[in-house]
C-alpha cells in the first residue's frame, strides 16, 4: 500500500471543542474523525502514503506486531472511505 492519498482542495480540517470535521467547502458536506482518524488526517496532510502511516500509527499508538493486519486494514478502509467521499484521491505511488 504505498499509494499517497492527497487531500482534494476544497477540504478542511478542523478541530472544534475536541472533536475534529473534514468539511468539503465545494460539496457542502463534513464528515467527523476520531482521535486515530486525525492523526491519519495529518499524515495525508504530511504527504506520506499509506505504508509510512501504517507504521506511524503502529509506533505512535504502541501497537503489537501481532494487530498489524487488523491495524492495515483498518486504515485501509479509512482511506478507502476518505476517497469514496471526495475527501482524496489517490496520488504518486513511491
Amino acid at each position: 500500500m504505498n499509494i499517497t492519498y492527497v487531500k482534494k482542495d476544497s477540504v478542511v480540517f478542523t478541530e472544534v471543542d475536541g472533536e475534529a470535521v473534514l468539511l468539503d467547502t465545494k460539496a457542502g458536506t463534513y464528515f467527523g474523525l476520531d482521535e486515530m482518524g486525525s492523526f491519519v488526517w495529518r499524515q495525508i496532510e504530511n504527504k506520506l502514503n499509506a505504508d509510512e502511516i501504517i507504521e506511524l500509527v503502529k509506533n505512535n499508538y504502541e501497537i503489537d506486531s501481532s494487530q498489524l493486519d487488523i491495524i492495515k486494514n483498518d486504515i485501509g478502509s479509512f482511506l478507502s472511505k476518505l476517497e469514496e467521499k471526495s475527501l482524496v484521491y489517490q496520488g504518486d505511488q513511491k
